[in-house]
Parts: C-alpha cells; sequence; structure tokens
C-alpha cells in the first residue's frame, strides 16, 4: 500500500512478502485510492473487514514508524490512510 511513498519499514524481505500477500487478499473489496500528502484507500465496508484493516494497521504502525496509518470508518466505506510523517 506504501510503496509510491517511499517510507522505510523494518520488516525482513520474507515478511514483506507476507504482509503484501495480506494485502492482496482484501483487494477484491477495494473501490478506491487515491494519492495526495499521502495514500488513501476505501473498502466496502463489513465487519470482518474491519477486524481485518484494523489488524493489518496496527501491523504496519509498528514496522513502518516514519509514517502515520489510520483507520476510520465512513459512511458504507472503512477509509485507510497513511501518511509520512
Amino acid at each position: 500500500m506504501t510503496g509510491s511513498l517511499g517510507l522505510a519499514c523494518s520488516l525482513t524481505d520474507a515478511e514483506l512478502s507476507e504482509r503484501r500477500d495480506e494485502w492482496h487478499a482484501i483487494e477484491g473489496a477495494l473501490v478506491e485510492r487515491t494519492e495526495h500528502d499521502g495514500v488513501e484507500e476505501a473498502y466496502r465496508r463489513s465487519p470482518e473487514l474491519r477486524q481485518e484493516l484494523a489488524r493489518l494497521v496496527e501491523l504496519e504502525r509498528r514496522c513502518c514508524t516514519g509514517a502515520r496509518w489510520d483507520l476510520r470508518e465512513d459512511g458504507d466505506l472503512l477509509r485507510v490512510s497513511v501518511t509520512a510523517t
């Protein structure tokens, strides 16, 4: 998700590959991606996806300390945003 921001990540290559697979697994729910001062992705809202996004955002906060990760509900959407700090 953050490739275009050029953020540093503390994951090993194997861990990074696994994390990318986790993000790819939810791409079917992705409805919009925008880039501005950061990246924002919008997903169709469901309780299961909310739980998975919360888990992924928390993991990203741990390995990408140079970024701010946010998850918020917006009507029928879940929005994940990441900005460099």
